[in-house]
C-alpha cells in the first residue's frame, strides 16, 4: 500500500483525544509519528520506489517514545536521541480553518491567525478561534504536527511502499 494511503487506511487506529484522557503522568507510549516531515527521516534517502516493506522497517525512523507530563504536554524522544517537550496537537480540520493541526494550550485550542497561500487573502469575517478542549470530540485525532499510531499496531498492517511521485 502506498505510504499516504497506508496512513489513511489505518486512521481508525490513530491516537485520539480519549487516549490522552486515559493517560497518567509518567505513562510512556511507543508510537510512530507521521508529522508533516515524516518522509525525511529515512524514507526519501533509503526506501526504494515501489518496493514493498514491512511497516516496522519502513517507519523505523518515525518511531518515538512519548512521556506524558499531564496538562496535554509530553516529552518526545526521537530515534536519534533528542528529546523535546511539546504540547499535544489536535487535528483541527473540522474548525473551518486552513490549519490542519494545532497544539493545546491552557486546556484550549487557540487559532489566532489563518494560513493562506501567496496572493491569497484571509476570508472576510474570519475570526480567531478559541475552543475549550472540553468542547472537542474525544474521537478527535491527536499527535505532533500530524497523526500518531502505537508502534505495536504496525504488526498487523499491510506492507507499504514509496511511490516514485514523492521522490
Amino acid at each position: 500500500m502506498e505510504m499516504h494511503s497506508f496512513i489513511e487506511h489505518c486512521k481508525n487506529k490513530h491516537l485520539k483525544l480519549s487516549d490522552i484522557h486515559n493517560l497518567n503522568v509518567g505513562d510512556i507510549l511507543d508510537v510512530v509519528i507521521w508529522d508533516r516531515n515524516f518522509e525525511e527521516y529515512w524514507i526519501w534517502d533509503n526506501a526504494k520506489c515501489n518496493k514493498l516493506y514491512k511497516p516496522i522497517e519502513f517507519f523505523k525512523e518515525n518511531r518515538c517514545l512519548l512521556n506524558y507530563l499531564g496538562d496535554y504536554k509530553w516529552d518526545i524522544t526521537f530515534p536519534y536521541g533528542e528529546t523535546i517537550r511539546h504540547p499535544v496537537h489536535l487535528e483541527v480540520t473540522s474548525l473551518k480553518t486552513n490549519w490542519k493541526w494545532m497544539h493545546i494550550e491552557d486546556g484550549e485550542i487557540h487559532i489566532k491567525n489563518e494560513v493562506v497561500s501567496i496572493n491569497e487573502k484571509i476570508p472576510n469575517g474570519w475570526k480567531a478561534i478559541h475552543k475549550p478542549i472540553t468542547e472537542v470530540s474525544n474521537e478527535t485525532r491527536v499527535g505532533w504536527r500530524g497523526p500518531m499510531i502505537m508502534w505495536n499496531e504496525l504488526e498487523n498492517l499491510p506492507d507499504v511502499y514509496l511511490n516514485s511521485q514523492y521522490v
